[in-house]
């Protein structure tokens, strides 16, 4: 999430009412000890949204997946917890756009090979990476 998303989404929650506090955390434990009096969790990426990680948090009412999917947080636990669970469609579309159009770029041109090649100190010519 962009520093300017993120201003947008706090934007959002303070007009409601609700203060934002971010952080950044890469695993279950991590998210478990910063979000003890947490409202609500927004998570980016794939940070593991577990039954461990929501069940001690009575405050928690929802989840909120900054992506298209929800394959990170436990459907069944949040079902059996009452907890809210919801996505972001149409979030880093962009970016994605821009992934598929470099990637199709670079297997049209063979970009991997030729920066293997220089990498290894060669000097590749067309004929070395077909």
């Amino acid at each position: 999430m962009s520093a300017s998303e993120l201003n947008g989404v706090r934007k959002a929650y303070e007009s409601a009412g609700i203060e934002l506090e971010a952080k950044h955390f890469n695993s279950e434990a991590e998210i478990i000890a910063g979000c003890q009096d947490a409202f609500a969790i927004l998570a980016t990426g794939n940070s593991p949204i577990t039954r461990d990680v929501m069940a001690p948090f009575s405050p928690l009412k929802f989840v909120q997946r900054c992506g298209v999917g929800v394959n990170s947080i436990d459907l069944d636990a949040t079902t059996e917890l009452g907890k809210i669970i919801l996505n972001l469609p149409g979030f880093c579309t962009n970016e994605l756009a821009n992934l598929v159009i470099a990637t199709i770029m670079g297997l049209i041109h063979n970009t991997t090979c030729y920066d293997q090649e220089i990498r290894k100190g060669a000097c590749p010519n067309a004929g070395r990476c077909k």
